[in-house]
């Protein structure tokens, strides 16, 4: 779930993590139980920062590589479960 929010002078102002809730949202219409992961670079504190303002937790760490140089960063794994309510 790619978020972006391109011009800087929008930064900070709530953009990122309300697109992230609203597609929550719209993926628990139905009710059922869910598991909702992504990988956020941690490099990125603004970024995961909107998915933890969400809900959304770190699971681990994990080094992927980057750009066709053999150059390795490290993401983060965040995920959200939801349940449904009885």
């Amino acid at each position: 779930m790619p978020v972006c929010i391109g011009e800087k002078s929008e930064w900070n102002k709530g953009y990122g993590s309300e697109v992230i809730q609203l597609l929550m949202d719209y993926a628990f219409e139905d009710g059922a139980d869910r598991v909702f992961a992504c990988s956020v670079g941690e490099h990125n504190p603004r970024c995961l920062r909107a998915f933890e303002k969400c809900g959304f937790r770190i699971v681990r760490k994990v080094k992927v590589r980057k750009g066709g140089k053999g150059k390795w960063e490290c993401d983060l794994v965040v995920e959200q479960i939801r349940q449904r309510r009885h």
